[in-house]
């Protein structure tokens, strides 16, 4: 279960850096455009944050893997596919 956990923690930190990294692609070119210039670089520091975010938990998540591995040998909590 707590590979389980480890996994799920990696997958939410690649969902954040996928997202974050969208978010500022769409933002970066609002911020040169006309309009509401502070809405847009609001937008754009939003998309940055989350997208150092899923960075930051990226890091953290294989670092506890690693721990875990080291504690328990490689592969331990490996959930194997029924057929």
């Amino acid at each position: 279960m707590q590979r389980i956990a480890l996994n799920r923690a990696r997958v939410f930190a690649l969902t954040a850096i996928v997202v974050g990294a969208v978010m500022t692609l769409l933002a970066a070119p609002l911020v040169f455009s006309n309009g509401n210039v502070v809405i847009h670089v609001g937008q754009l520091v939003l998309a940055i944050a989350v997208l150092v975010l899923g960075i930051l938990r990226l890091r953290n998540a294989r670092k506890e893997l690693r721990a875990f591995e080291e504690e328990n040998g490689p592969g331990a909590g490996d959930q194997k596919p029924v057929r």
